[in-house]
């Protein structure tokens, strides 16, 4: 199969797994990703979610939003990847741990974690203190490093953050945890990526506009997401996902895998 095929039917199998147990219709018949109601709102979230095939019910009992939809990114990222036509690609490692910027191996980067790793591993509180203080990215992406005695070894070559909806709390997290990699690393600076499946393109401006922090910003169905502000005759909004897209703050998240690789 030809990676860009592979490509659009992991998206498709990416936005099943969401309608299969997270993105639904309530019993308002409004999508289950409207954590503030409003009536442009409603209406964005309603005609995307049709678009993808949600049906009428509750999410699966006991999941928590966040981490399903970081689950179902996590899947997608590492399909995509092995499906793509680089063979450097292949060679990355995605995962998804409770406490992943801790308990990461050889990340020569970031030497300090594996001293933090110790001790937070003989010390909870301290553990949970550092989780607060430090950063906390949803998804690692690491690929391997070849150089003099260091074979073996893993550079951290993307950090993820997902958000399933986006409030002015979880921007200013997002931000945080890109500044705090930045700031504390020892070579390259890794890509800092957020995806988001938020519906409204003003709050999408909240983050995708900003001072450079975050590399951009991928939406786990813009296509959808940008018919729909059309069809509703949204013509501010529709400018906006305009602006985003061609200052390429903004892409489909099925852009993704194809940054990464690169």
């Amino acid at each position: 199969m030809r990676p860009r095929e592979a490509l659009r039917k992991n998206r498709s199998a990416f936005h099943t797994q969401l309608c299969g147990g997270l993105l639904r219709f309530c019993a308002d018949d409004n999508a289950t990703n409207v954590h503030i109601l409003g009536p442009r709102r409603e209406r964005i979230t309603r005609q995307v979610a049709k678009k993808l095939g949600a049906s009428s019910g509750l999410p699966v009992e006991g999941s928590i939003p966040e981490m399903y939809f970081e689950k179902a990114c996590e899947e997608f990222i590492r399909r995509s990847l092995l499906a793509s036509a680089s063979q450097s690609a292949r060679c990355f490692t995605v995962a998804r741990l409770s406490d992943a910027a801790l308990e990461a191996p050889g990340l020569e980067s970031y030497p300090e974690l594996k001293e933090l790793r110790c001790l937070v591993r003989a010390n909870s509180e301290l553990a949970a203190r550092i989780r607060h203080c430090f950063f906390y990215p949803d998804i690692l992406v690491f690929r391997p490093f070849v150089g003099d005695k260091k074979i073996g070894g893993l550079h951290l070559h993307a950090s993820i953050s997902c958000k399933w909806t986006i409030r002015s709390d979880r921007t200013q997290n997002s931000r945080s945890e890109a500044l705090n990699l930045i700031r504390n690393r020892k070579g390259h600076t890794p890509h800092i990526v957020v995806v988001t499946a938020e519906p409204l393109p003003s709050r999408l401006a909240s983050i995708c506009l900003g001072t450079g922090d975050i590399d951009c910003v991928y939406h786990f169905a813009l296509p959808e997401l940008t018919e729909t502000v059309s069809n509703l005759d949204y013509l501010d909004a529709a400018d906006m996902l305009k602006t985003l897209v061609e200052g390429r703050r903004l892409r489909d998240i099925s852009d993704l895998p194809l940054d990464l690789a690169v």
